[in-house]
């Protein structure tokens, strides 16, 4: 029985994914439908397994990337540069032209990070900052410490907390430098980004909106779920709340980034399991389900499509997407037969549906 003025349509500018992994190769060509059917731009992150961190290589990805999407759209794609070992601050002025973002991912934090600046390189010498804040370009950063000073492994849930004492310094010593924190998840980098609005910017996952650490772990086990294993991890019930009420706070330099990111499924069922989660099937989808349960939708399309073309300076587009209430069931993985990808949430239903033209 339909409930009394229940919304059945839903409509609003085509979003824009901030922050997503189209991978390399045939897993590219498996998942960027995803990415192409929801959204009308996005920022594909390029920590590859041979990083694009020179210009050379980023019109290389783009070569890979451009001709998958169809010439009839007027997809927005941008690609940061990333910050590797490799670079220097004139590898910075060389790329500005093509890209204005910088993307730093600390050494082993993350999938083919294990180019990327330690926190002791970044610490030991800021020039690279003052190159990036020179060209005006975004400073993205992926804020996690992963071990302390001494070596020592730090835990999960506290790495992003540990990693804010350095963006602190960075804002101190580059206050003209834009900073994006990107996928914030805890309630310390929520208080934090509260604190120090002005030119920084933050992005939202879906993951870290809709699920706690208690889907980390196995039932009655210490042992990590790799299917709900991600970096940065899922945190505490208390956390996902914060991170929910800064999605829901309306700020302008609060936006949608899915962190979408995809890996074989031998991969995620290894020990280790690789780190990342593939939500790109069902972002729009579970996002207008939870935008509409905290009676939260008329702020969806400012979070998914507006803030982040505005921050980075892009044209909002005219074309619109559509979303009729039907009830679908989310597959457990996508294949093309040499490679399967288990997708987020597979086997449980969402209750809204894309309308295709």
């Amino acid at each position: 029985m339909k409930e009394k003025n229940e919304i059945r349509k839903y409509e609003q500018i085509i979003g824009y994914d901030a922050h997503v992994h189209l991978r390399e190769e045939d897993m590219t060509k498996l998942v960027i439908g995803d990415t192409l059917h929801q959204f009308g731009g996005c920022l594909a992150m390029t920590n590859l397994k041979d990083p694009a961190d020179n210009p050379k290589k980023l019109a290389e990805y783009w070569r890979f990337i451009f001709p998958l999407i169809s010439r009839d759209r007027k997809f927005q794609l941008a690609m940061p540069l990333m910050l590797t070992k490799n670079v220097t601050a004139e590898t910075i002025s060389q790329s500005s032209p093509y890209t204005k973002i910088v993307k730093w991912i600390p050494g082993t934090t993350s999938t083919n990070s294990e180019m990327g600046l330690s926190f002791s390189d970044l610490e030991k010498d800021f020039s690279i900052l003052e190159a990036i804040q020179k060209e005006k370009m975004f400073f993205s950063g992926h804020f996690e410490k992963a071990f302390t000073d001494k070596g020592a492994l730090i835990p999960l849930k506290y790495q992003e907390e540990e990693a804010l004492f350095l963006v602190e310094k960075i804002r101190k010593n580059f206050p003209d430098l834009i900073i994006v924190f990107e996928h914030i998840s805890s309630k310390a980098g929520a208080k934090f980004f509260l604190a120090n609005l002005e030119k920084m910017a933050c992005t939202i996952t879906l993951h870290h909106l809709i699920l706690n650490d208690s889907y980390l772990y196995k039932k009655y086990s210490e042992k990590i779920n790799p299917f709900f294993y991600c970096k940065p991890c899922l945190k505490s019930e208390d956390d996902r709340r914060t991170i929910l009420e800064l999605a829901f706070s309306g700020l302008e330099n609060v936006f949608f980034g899915s962190d979408s990111a995809p890996h074989p499924l031998f991969k995620k069922e290894a020990d280790p399991p690789a780190a990342g989660l593939f939500s790109a099937p069902i972002l729009m989808a579970a996002l207008i389900e939870l935008f509409e349960r905290h009676g939260k939708l008329p702020l969806l399309e400012n979070f998914t499509a507006i803030n982040a073309r505005k921050f980075y300076n892009l044209e909002i587009p005219e074309e619109k997407i559509t979303f009729l209430k039907s009830n679908w069931t989310i597959p457990e993985t996508i294949s093309n037969g040499n490679i399967s990808v288990p997708v987020l949430l597979g086997g449980t239903e969402l209750k809204w549906k894309q309308k295709f033209k």
